[in-house]
């Protein structure tokens, strides 16, 4: 056991030696990347900076297949918190509204939805929610007024604009209901996605 430790020790000791080293080289003055890659003498340079900090020598091989598997383990779970279907509604959105509305906008209604796609709550206050980030300078009754005709139509109705004008040109009331319809929509198109899904 103290042979393991010893190694243990031995190898974070060489890591923080190749870590200094590392920042002692990006440090100096003496020491200027070269920039060009069409330069010959930037092959040279790469190689030898290689040849200097070559982690291969030091580090069994074993020991670089466990890291690299938990590396990517751990890239696999951060890329669970986003599914797939996020993406297809992003997407969705912006070929739909790209042109009209901030792209933020649409990121922030399209996060908010598969947030609350399956959340326990009344249509309206599932739709007043996912724009409320958005819209915080309105009360959340106000938004249950613009948001009710929305929240209480029939699910399958399409979404309907008439003439929009550009996205600076509209008054904060415009606005404030513009948002609601494209997050209506997104719902719709999330519940949708929910059910086929399941079938």
């Amino acid at each position: 056991m103290n042979d393991r430790n010893t190694n243990s020790l031995g190898r974070e000791e060489q890591f923080a030696q190749i870590q200094g080293e590392f920042l002692e080289a990006i440090l100096s003055e003496e020491t200027l990347f070269p920039w060009n890659p069409a330069d010959p003498s930037t092959d040279n340079y790469l190689s030898a900076i290689e040849g200097h900090f070559n982690l291969g020598d030091r580090l069994e091989s074993e020991e670089i297949l466990t890291r690299s598997q938990d590396f990517f383990a751990g890239l696999d779970r951060c890329w669970e918190k986003f599914p797939t279907p996020t993406v297809g509604l992003l997407s969705s959105l912006q070929a739909k509204f790209g042109d009209r509305v901030p792209t933020d906008w649409l990121n922030a209604i399209s996060a908010r939805v598969q947030e609350l796609t399956d959340a326990g709550l009344s249509p309206i206050d599932r739709l007043v929610e996912c724009v409320k980030p958005l819209l915080s300078e309105w009360t959340d009754e106000d938004l249950q007024v613009f948001a009710r005709p929305l929240a209480y139509a029939m699910r399958g109705t399409n979404f309907e604009e008439s003439e929009v004008k550009p996205w600076e040109e509209l008054s904060e009331v415009e606005r404030a209901r513009y948002t609601l319809k494209i997050a209506n929509y997104a719902l719709t198109q999330a519940l949708n996605q929910a059910d086929r899904d399941r079938a």
